[in-house]
């Protein structure tokens, strides 16, 4: 059996910065029998705090690949999905949204989403699953 300390729990960037207690976990892929769902009629979702990757680019950041690649679509995907999910916590206008995903993604600071489960975005590093508000 190993023993386990409670560096193997703390994620590498919560180490090094203070960036509050409830991140101090290590970040997991979205789980969603851990998640609090919500249903109104038949829409299903759930809210979350997610680190951003540091991939999630705007098209306008995306920098050295065509348009029509594949890798430039995924990307430009990814930003998409992470922007949708803050602008629908939010409840704010679609520039307000981008403003907030690039500044959560670029300082490192887990942002709050809207998940809807009948959708097929899921975010990759869940730190905390809330209660809706």
């Amino acid at each position: 059996m190993q023993q386990l300390s409670i560096f193997d729990f703390l994620c590498e960037d919560c180490i090094r910065q203070d960036i509050g207690l409830s991140k101090f976990f290590k970040p997991s892929m979205f789980d969603e029998s851990k998640a609090v769902v919500k249903q109104i009629m038949e829409i299903r979702y759930c809210d979350v705090l997610a680190y951003i990757p540091k991939d999630a680019l705007s098209p306008e950041e995306i920098v050295g690949l065509k348009y029509d690649s594949e890798e430039y679509q995924a990307i430009k995907e990814k930003w998409s999905d992470y922007t949708l999910a803050i602008w629908d916590y939010e409840d704010c206008d679609w520039c307000e949204a981008i403003r907030i995903m690039a500044k959560h993604r670029d300082e490192g600071i887990p942002a709050k989403m809207r998940i809807y489960l009948n959708r097929s975005f899921r975010p990759e590093h869940v730190v905390e699953y809330l209660e809706t508000k």
